[in-house]
């Protein structure tokens, strides 16, 4: 939790790296080899006056598919 002056109250923020975990499973069809795998990522950031509309970003994952 921090306090920022445009907030009378505190606002839960994140500061630092992250790690995104996720799980996925592979149809059997799917061909051995490489992939890209996409989605999109939204977050919102917080500076100390003011925070930032939130925005969505595309994310893009390379994935080797062995059997």
């Amino acid at each position: 939790m921090e306090k920022y002056s445009f907030s009378k109250d505190p606002i839960a923020v994140y500061s630092g790296e992250f790690e995104i975990v996720t799980h996925f499973r592979v149809p059997a069809s799917a061909p051995v080899g490489s992939m890209v795998l996409s989605g999109k990522l939204r977050y919102q950031a917080c500076k100390d006056r003011m925070c930032l509309q939130p925005r969505t970003v595309d994310v893009s994952l390379p994935v080797d598919i062995v059997r």
